[in-house]
């Protein structure tokens, strides 16, 4: 048991000397030293006023800090030269965050419009689900009421993104209904029949 105990003992030391050293140079074909991972860490592409590009930052003159043009504008102080400051956007080049849709979103950091709660989002970061009022919208303007009325029955459905509305359509065995896509904004008719025959 004493042996056992020992073996143990020298092997998690020599485990833990080994993770406690550098990681060695390795040497590539000409001899060089070579690092064994050559991607450079994230933030490392810092300009020369410590801006990092990558992460949307440029230098702004007026205010002597890096800024991200989206959340906030270089301008001059008010009591400073109203000249325009030098950069991209006199080259013609679109500053980073400056490609704005009509809402105002920004789709190159992944901002789309959402209509049901009139503002920007990114879908990663959450849903923008159909109100009961766009969806009826969408249904009666459908091929879903060429065949019956909506009727006041609806339920959205979290798992497909769908509105599903009553229609009053009479079809044995049927429970028709107008199920509304929130991702595409279309309609169509979901008969759910159950396929049991009503005895005569």
């Amino acid at each position: 048991m004493k042996k056992f105990l020992i073996a143990t003992i020298l092997i998690l030391l020599m485990f833990g000397y080994g993770c406690t050293q550098p990681p060695q140079a390795v040497q590539n074909a000409t001899g060089q030293n070579a690092t064994v991972n050559n991607t450079p860490p994230p933030g490392s592409d810092r300009d020369a006023h410590g801006c990092i590009p990558s992460a949307g930052y440029t230098w702004c003159d007026a205010s002597q800090k890096c800024i991200r043009p989206w959340e906030e504008n270089c301008t001059p102080a008010p009591a400073q030269n109203n000249t325009p400051m030098p950069g991209p956007a006199q080259n013609n080049t679109p500053l980073p965050g400056s490609d704005r849709d009509s809402h105002g979103c920004i789709p190159s950091a992944g901002y789309t419009w959402c209509e049901s709660t009139q503002k920007c989002y990114r879908t990663w970061e959450e849903n923008c689900h159909l109100n009961y009022g766009e969806a009826r919208q969408i249904a009666q303007d459908s091929a879903c009421t060429s065949q019956g009325n909506l009727t006041n029955e609806s339920v959205y459905n979290n798992n497909t993104l769908t509105w599903w509305l009553g229609l009053d359509i009479a079809k044995q065995g049927c429970a028709p209904a107008c199920v509304v896509y929130e991702g595409n904004r279309t309609a169509e008719i979901n008969w759910r029949c159950t396929g049991l025959k009503v005895p005569d």
